[in-house]
């Protein structure tokens, strides 16, 4: 049972990835941007992910997993915090740019290197699919 818990940290991480992605171009045309400025702003604002899977790789066996999880945590949230607040497109851009860098950095070492580390070997691939 203790091993199922590991995917806690996986459905928050999930679920704000996918509302994210999802709501911003909605959020974008709330605060009074055009649809194709929307989509715009938000084809930037998403080419942090790839970013963010490079940092999370390079940074997997240099600092640890699980001091990354929380130093990219605790990142996630002071720029996650000040994103809400802005309404300048070029604040929005470079402060979403950095939000899905950081999820992609979680996603790196929690999905891909942090959760298998949990399972045994012979139910790896098992227990990491019911943990995302």
């Amino acid at each position: 049972m203790s091993r199922l818990c590991s995917s806690r940290p996986q459905v928050c991480l999930l679920t704000f990835n996918y509302a994210f992605v999802s709501w911003v171009p909605t959020f974008l045309v709330k605060q009074g941007h055009g649809v194709a400025n929307s989509l715009g702003l938000s084809v930037l604002i998403f080419a942090g992910g790839p970013l963010g899977s490079i940092i999370g790789l390079l940074l997997s066996e240099r600092i640890g997993r699980r001091w990354g999880l929380i130093w990219f945590s605790v990142l996630g949230i002071a720029v996650s915090a000040a994103y809400v607040s802005v309404t300048d497109s070029a604040l929005i851009v470079g402060l979403g740019f950095f939000v899905t860098c950081i999820i992609y950095v979680l996603s790196s070492l929690s999905i891909a290197c942090y959760v298998p580390e949990l399972f045994l070997t012979e139910v790896r691939l098992r227990g990491s699919g019911v943990a995302n």
